[in-house]
């Protein structure tokens, strides 16, 4: 069963004002950051690398964005959903389940 989850950028996002000035949209950078944060919260370990990440369409500031995982082994597969169409999608390589100093 799929780990879910929602988020919503704020227009006072710090990353907006030059991205882009008068007509912002969200970064792709942020959208990897909070995935990876969404991922290391619900699984415990830690995103190693991306390996793959499709961004279909340009995302808004005060969109809710709503987050499907699945785990499957050392990967993370992660879809973002917002006003019904899937607005990015990532596969991501998480550090094994063994203890680590």
């Amino acid at each position: 069963m799929p780990v879910q989850g929602s988020f919503v950028i704020g227009a006072d996002h710090p990353s907006l004002p030059g991205h882009f000035p008068g007509d912002p949209i969200v970064p792709a950078a942020v959208f990897l950051d909070l995935a990876s944060e969404f991922i290391q919260a619900n699984t415990g370990r830690r995103v190693t690398a991306i390996s793959v990440a499709k961004f279909n369409q340009p995302v808004l500031p005060g969109k809710t964005c709503i987050l499907s995982m699945q785990v499957k082994a050392d990967a993370a597969s992660v879809s973002a959903v917002i006003d019904g169409e899937v607005a990015f999608s990532l596969t991501a390589l998480l550090q094994d389940g063994a203890a680590h100093d």
